[in-house]
């Protein structure tokens, strides 16, 4: 199911019993440069290595002002693996910890940072979010036990809770070496991530795990996420330990969700002997204008139920390649407005284009991106990514296969002269593609039908096309000795268009030459 750490019972407190001398917020920058490690971090001219930058972020329990976001830590375009984490901070290099208050990300209108860390060892977490912490607009890449965790409870400190938030990131997951176990991205209590695209290639595990044990504090929450496992569950639940009555309700909004299975929430799945009167919590998970394949893909244990609205049952999700939906898919334009999906999609293109924003971590209008923010390295706006192994051992991305047959709207009269069609040129047909063909072909047939026989079809004429992207021009010319002397024929034009992954669709429309 999922991971979790010990929950301790909370004793809330009033607040720090003294206050230090009020502290600034401070901003600092890291560059992929191992070797700065003297530099002051302070500008993007002086950024420094990432473990020294690290290393230097304040306390943001240190003086007044809110604690979530006190501090800023700008990755400059690159890639950043264990060296990096290690440079200028030697104690760093167990997986990237996001300091208790530090937004820590790169720039929404760049090229986005890529944190590959590998395996940081058995059964740890390659990037830890804090309370108080963000993790924005960046490519995560591991093989590790759990790639990301956002753990929104800062339990030592007393000042309740601190939410942490993960924001515009692209994660790709595959089990640590030597276990088949992982999970892409794990929600603990009071954390939301938005805009996120989850990559899960591992057996067990799943792409985003969610742990709940507290009905008295805000659920995890999941809203403009693509999350997708190859082999695992796109979600799982835990939770319901403490033996309350109260139902921890757990919402996933304008996600999209494609596992095996889809959904695996269990309430109190890691206690095998409870103890004698020990009821778990109820979990409800409330699934809001998210895609799934239906109950069948669901696997529910214990006090579990699933309260849903504007759900989308979808065999085929209608994304390309790069995993933006393709023009004609029923995510467009389906999901529902909530304020955690924030401004920006996952490529940092306006969220909500159209009528309402598009259920997953992308808005169709970001392919292509606009002009001075390309996408995540590996994704190109509209084009196919080409998985390749990074250095350090992470998992390539693994696009979802496009299995959306290309939507054709032909122009076609109904009635076609004799004379013209074994004349000069021919006569001329056209179609229009919602995506690029890369082979198209055109047919006139006498179809002969017979009672109790299947019919028989004589091709009269042909024009085949190839890379014929998606405005086609047919040119159609049939020898007179074919088509007869005079008289009305009954055929058919058939048009067949094949798209670039072997989709096929085939449109037959009727005409009288006569």
């Amino acid at each position: 199911m999922t991971p979790r750490a010990l929950v301790p019972c909370l004793v809330a407190l009033l607040g720090l019993a003294t206050a230090a001398p009020a502290a600034s917020a401070t901003e600092l920058f890291a560059t992929t440069d191992a070797t700065k490690t003297t530099q002051d971090c302070l500008t993007e001219a002086t950024a420094c290595a990432l473990g020294r930058a690290l290393d230097e972020i304040p306390n943001a329990l240190t003086g007044g002002g809110t604690v979530f976001g006190k501090h800023t830590l700008t990755l400059l375009p690159g890639r950043y693996d264990a060296v990096d984490l290690d440079a200028g901070a030697p104690f760093n290099n167990f997986g990237l910890r996001v300091p208790l208050g530090t937004l820590v990300g790169g720039k929404p209108t760049a090229e986005r940072p890529v944190l590959a860390f590998g395996n940081p060892g058995p059964s740890a977490t390659a990037v830890e979010i804090q309370s108080g912490g963000a993790l924005r607009d960046v490519v995560v890449e591991c093989t590790s036990f759990v790639c990301v965790e956002a753990k929104g409870l800062d339990q030592s400190s007393g000042i309740g809770e601190v939410p942490a938030r993960v924001e515009r990131v692209r994660i790709t997951s595959g089990p640590a070496p030597g276990d088949d176990e992982s999970y892409g991205l794990s929600l603990d209590i009071v954390t939301v991530a938005s805009n996120v695209d989850v990559d899960h290639t591992s057996a067990k595990g799943s792409a985003v795990a969610i742990n709940d044990d507290d009905a008295g504090l805000p659920a995890p929450k999941l809203v403009g996420a693509t999350a997708t496992s190859a082999q695992g569950s796109a979600v799982s639940i835990s939770g319901g330990r403490l033996g309350k009555p109260e139902t921890i309700r757990v919402p996933i909004i304008n996600s999209v969700l494609r596992g095996t299975p889809d959904l695996d929430a269990q309430s109190d799945g890691f206690n095998t002997a409870l103890p004698p009167g020990f009821q778990p919590n109820p979990i409800e998970v409330v699934l809001t204008n998210t895609a799934v394949r239906g109950g069948a893909s669901r696997v529910l244990t214990g006090p579990v139920t699933v309260a849903e609205t504007g759900t989308l049952a979808l065999a085929d999700l209608g994304l390309g390649a790069d995993r933006v939906p393709a023009a004609g898919s029923a995510l467009i334009d389906a999901g529902k407005a909530d304020a955690d999906l924030g401004t920006l999609d996952l490529l940092g293109n306006p969220r909500t284009t159209g009528a309402a924003p598009e259920i997953g971590a992308y808005e169709r209008a970001a392919a292509p991106v606009v002009p001075g923010n390309p996408p995540p390295p590996g994704n190109p706006g509209g084009a196919p990514i080409v998985p390749s192994a990074p250095a350090g051992g992470s998992a390539p991305l693994t696009p979802l296969a496009d299995t959306t047959a290309p939507r054709a709207t032909v122009t076609a009269p109904k009635t076609l002269k004799r004379s013209k069609l074994g004349k000069g040129k021919g006569v001329t047909l056209t179609a229009t593609l919602d995506e690029p063909g890369a082979s198209a072909k055109l047919e006139l047939l006498q179809i002969t039908k017979k009672k109790g026989k299947k019919p028989k079809e004589k091709v009269l004429g042909s024009s085949t096309l190839g890379a014929s992207g998606v405005s086609l021009t047919f040119p159609l010319k049939v020898k007179a000795s074919k088509l007869g002397k005079k008289g009305k024929l009954k055929l058919t034009l058939r048009f067949t268009f094949v798209d670039a992954a072997g989709n096929t669709t085939v449109v037959d429309k009727p005409v009288t030459v006569s």
